[in-house]
C-alpha cells in the first residue's frame, strides 16, 4: 500500500499532466437561443405557405415552428402578406408581436423568444349595375370582417348615345342579404361585412316622351288630349314626361274640337309619332286606348279646318246636305229641277240665297264654290202645275208612253248627259231605277182629272 505522501505525489504528478493537455487544447462552450415563430388569426380553410423562415417555407399545420440558434446568429424571415381562401376570402396580415414587429426581417439572435403574426379575416365586396356597365358604383374591395363598407352610386344616369330620350334611375342596392345595406334606397350607404358580398345598383330605364297636337289654332278652348285623367289644352302642349320603360299611359284625343257650334270645328284627322306608320297602322287613327312606352319618342294627334255648311231646301234632293266640310274644299252643290211630288204637283228651283262662301244670290240650279268659312244656301222653287206624279209626258193619262218614256233612261243619272227629271218619280232621287219604273206601273192608266 502506497504511503499518503506518496498518493499525494502521484495526484500532482496526474494534474500537472491534465493541466498541460487543457492549455493544447482547450474545450469551447457555445450559447444558444430557442426562438418560436407562430401565427394567429389564419383558420384551417386555408392550408397554403403562411411563413418562410431562411428560405424554407412552413403552412399553417406544421405551426408553431421552434428553432435552437446560437446567439450572434443572423436569419431572415416573411410572413405571407395574404392568405387567399378564395375569391371573396382571405386572411390578411394586420401585425407582428415578440421579437419583431415586421412582416418581413432579419433578425440577429440575441435572447429567446417569440415572433407572432397576427392575420385579420377579410371579404371582398363585389359591385355591378343592373342594366350591366350604366356606371361604375364606388366601393368595391376588401374589408375586414364585420365592419360596414362605404358604398355610393350615381342617381341619375344619362344614356351616352340618346342623354336627352334615354336616361337611368338609381332604384335600390340588391343582395343576397338586403338586410346588411345599411339603406338599400340611398345612393350612399353601407353594407355589413360579414361575408363576401356582390351587392347590384338596380336602375329604371326611362324614355323621354312628348304629347303635341298639330292644327289646333288658339281659338279652341278646350281639351285636346287627356292623359291618365290629366287634361291637357292648347296652350299645354306640347307636353313632356319622363316614363318608366313598359309605363301603360292611357289616353284619349278629342275628335272634335268645336270653337263654335254649326260654325268652325278642328276635326282628328291622323296621328303622326313613334308608334305609327306602315308598321303600326293600328295607332294612326286611333283615339283612344293606352300606348306601352318601351322607346323615347312622340305622338302628334293632326286636326283639320272644318266649317259648317247649312243647305236648306224646301223640296227636292240637293246634291249636298248640311254639315261639316274640310276647309278649302270645292264645293259643288245643285238641285234637281223641275220635280213633281207625290200627289203631282210641279216645282221649278227658280235660283238660290247664300252667305258665306256662297254668293248671296243666283238663279241657276247649280253653284260652285271654295269653303273657307261658314256658309249656307236655301233653294228657292216656285209651285208650277199639278198632275199625276207618274204622267211623265204630262198628257194627263198614265200609260205605255210614260213607261217607253222612263225604261228609255233607265239607269241614268242625275249627272247624265240625257238626264231626265221628270223620269224620277221615286226615291232615292237622283237615278233611274226600277223603283222609278215600279211607281210609274203602280199608276197605270190613271188620269188627271184636273
Amino acid at each position: 500500500m502506497l504511503s499518503n505522501h506518496r498518493v499525494w505525489l502521484v495526484t500532482i504528478i496526474l494534474l500537472s499532466f491534465l493541466l498541460i493537455e487543457i492549455q493544447s487544447n482547450p474545450i469551447i462552450v457555445t450559447a444558444s437561443s430557442q426562438v418560436i415563430f407562430d401565427q394567429t388569426g389564419v383558420g384551417s380553410d386555408f392550408n397554403g405557405f403562411v411563413l418562410i423562415v431562411d428560405g424554407v417555407s412552413y403552412n399553417r399545420t406544421s405551426m408553431p415552428v421552434v428553432f435552437l440558434w446560437e446567439i450572434g446568429s443572423t436569419h431572415a424571415f416573411s410572413f405571407v402578406s395574404f392568405s387567399n381562401v378564395s375569391s371573396g376570402k382571405r386572411y390578411s396580415w394586420n401585425n407582428t408581436a415578440g421579437l419583431s414587429t415586421l412582416q418581413s426581417d432579419v433578425i440577429v439572435v440575441s435572447d429567446a423568444g417569440n415572433i407572432i403574426a397576427n392575420y385579420t379575416t377579410q371579404f371582398f365586396l363585389t359591385l355591378s349595375t343592373n342594366p350591366p356597365l350604366i356606371t361604375s358604383p364606388s366601393g368595391k374591395g376588401w374589408y375586414d370582417a364585420n365592419t360596414y363598407a362605404t358604398i355610393s352610386t350615381n342617381a341619375l344616369i344619362n344614356d351616352t348615345i340618346r342623354p336627352d330620350q334615354k336616361r337611368y334611375v338609381f332604384r335600390e342596392w340588391i343582395t343576397t342579404g338586403t338586410l346588411n345595406v345599411t339603406d338599400p334606397t340611398s345612393t350612399n350607404t353601407t353594407v355589413f361585412m360579414d361575408n363576401w358580398k356582390t351587392v347590384k345598383a338596380n336602375y329604371t330605364t326611362q324614355y323621354y316622351w312628348t304629347w303635341d297636337q298639330e292644327g289646333i289654332g288658339p281659338d279652341f278652348a278646350g281639351t285636346v288630349w287627356s292623359l291618365d285623367g290629366q287634361n291637357y289644352g292648347v296652350e299645354d302642349l306640347p307636353v313632356s314626361s319622363w316614363y318608366d320603360k313598359d309605363t301603360v299611359v292611357n289616353f284619349t284625343i278629342t275628335p272634335s274640337c268645336v270653337v263654335t257650334p254649326n260654325e268652325k270645328q278642328y276635326a282628328f284627322s291622323y296621328n303622326t309619332g313613334t308608334l305609327t306608320g306602315s308598321s303600326k297602322p293600328h295607332h294612326n287613327h286611333l283615339t283612344a286606348g293606352q300606348y306601352m312606352i318601351v322607346i323615347y319618342g312622340y305622338l302628334t294627334c293632326v286636326f283639320k279646318t272644318q266649317y259648317y255648311l247649312n243647305v236648306t231646301s224646301a223640296y227636292g234632293n240637293s246634291t249636298s246636305i248640311s254639315g261639316w266640310y274640310d276647309a278649302n274644299s270645292n264645293i259643288t252643290l245643285n238641285v234637281i229641277s223641275p220635280l213633281r211630288d207625290a200627289n203631282g204637283t210641279s216645282y221649278e228651283c227658280t235660283g238660290w240665297d247664300g252667305d258665306g262662301n256662297i254668293p248671296s244670290s243666283g238663279s241657276e240650279t247649280t253653284v260652285t264654290f271654295t269653303l273657307t268659312t261658314q256658309s249656307s244656301i236655301t233653294w228657292n222653287w216656285l209651285k208650277s202645275g199639278t198632275q199625276i206624279r207618274a204622267d211623265i209626258n204630262g198628257d194627263g193619262v198614265v200609260n205605255i208612253l210614260d213607261v217607253v218614256r222612263i225604261t228609255a233612261v233607265y239607269g241614268m243619272t242625275s249627272s247624265s248627259p240625257n238626264w231626265d227629271p221628270y223620269s224620277d218619280i221615286a226615291q232615292p232621287y237622283g237615278k233611274i231605277d226600277i223603283l222609278d219604273v215600279v211607281a210609274c206601273t203602280s199608276h197605270y192608266a190613271e188620269k188627271y182629272l184636273g
